[in-house]
């Protein structure tokens, strides 16, 4: 009985370290996709010349965007870009892997999509790719750090758990 429930008490503190690694995991990727999706926005007005509904229908197609949901919303309410950018950031659909920081990045990069010329397009692109850049480049250390250190605290609770219970 007593190893069914030592077993059961690793199980656990196993899955809640995953799950906590897994949020840590999701933030850190999300933040890497915006870089990714900004960078291509760029391209595509840099080199392609081409307006905001054709961005969207672009980048709507790139399936590397998997936790970047909001595109798609976004495309889908076009005909009211401002509007929609509005709606999108404000509500709290967007998933809890971005912070109120990154909302406001978000809402302020969209916001501006379309809104000068192509100098302006690419400098607000560059300005918002090194905001998030350096948001990656901070999760990632913390990731590296947090996600070790997860772990040996879950199993070492889990171990000190199971000796009380023996």
């Amino acid at each position: 009985m007593k190893i069914l429930a030592i077993i059961l008490i690793l199980t656990a503190s196993a899955m809640i370290s995953q799950a906590y690694v897994k949020q840590i995991k999701h933030r850190s990727r999300a933040i890497r996709q915006c870089v990714d999706l900004i960078e291509n926005i760029k391209i595509f007005i840099e080199y392609k010349c081409v307006d905001t509904e054709e961005i969207f229908c672009e980048v709507c197609d790139i399936k590397k965007y998997d936790l970047l949901v909001f595109i798609n919303e976004i495309k889908d309410g076009l005909k009211d870009y401002r509007n929609t950018v509005k709606k999108v950031f404000s509500e709290s659909n967007l998933p809890s892997y971005f912070d109120s920081e990154d909302k406001e990045n978000l809402k302020g990069f969209f916001s501006a999509l379309g809104t000068s010329d192509i100098s302006g397009q690419l400098e607000n692109c560059k300005l918002y790719i090194n905001l998030f850049q350096k948001k990656y480049l901070m999760l990632e250390s913390v990731e590296k750090s947090k996600c070790k250190s997860a772990s040996t605290l879950a199993y070492g609770v889990g171990i000190i758990i199971s000796i009380i219970v023996i």
